[in-house]
């Protein structure tokens, strides 16, 4: 199996560990608002900003109620799609959605399904961060290590 290839990027300078499954692998920088993007392959349908996990090299909408995703959680969708479909992902970094309304600086938090919650469950499987809001309409995608509840 291939080693993951890391690439230093947050504000925090975290790690940020990229599946060698991805199919092509972007840093965009401008400005303060840089990010890193992937694209992989859907396991099954895809909403746009929905947290993703990557298993077995296919992904699906992450939730805490799956254990196996504990360890997989990979990023923010940023497209949308239909299993075997191409799906670009948010690893790192600002990704932004104008419908979302969320307060300043507020830590965000993996929910069921994709959904991403500005206060964390603990009545399933595990928790953990996806990043936080630097303003209303966007979220920091910087990931914490899951927490098995």
């Amino acid at each position: 199996m291939p080693e993951d290839v890391i690439i230093k990027l947050t504000p925090r300078s975290r790690t940020v560990i990229i599946n060698p499954g991805a199919t092509t692998i972007n840093l965009i920088s401008g400005g303060n608002l840089g990010y890193l993007q992937a694209t992989y392959t859907a396991g099954s349908p895809i909403g746009s900003f929905q947290v993703l996990a990557l298993v077995d090299g296919l992904l699906y909408p992450a939730s805490t109620d799956n254990l196996i995703h504990a360890n997989s959680v990979l990023g923010i969708a940023l497209t949308e799609g239909v299993a075997n479909q191409q799906i670009t992902v948010i690893t790192s970094g600002i990704i932004t959605n104008a419908a979302w309304n969320w307060a300043d600086d507020q830590p965000l938090f993996l929910g069921l399904n994709g959904e991403i919650l500005a206060i964390p469950s603990f009545e399933r499987g595990f928790m953990i961060q996806i990043g936080n809001a630097p303003s209303p309409n966007q979220v920091l995608v910087d990931l914490d290590v899951a927490t098995l509840l």
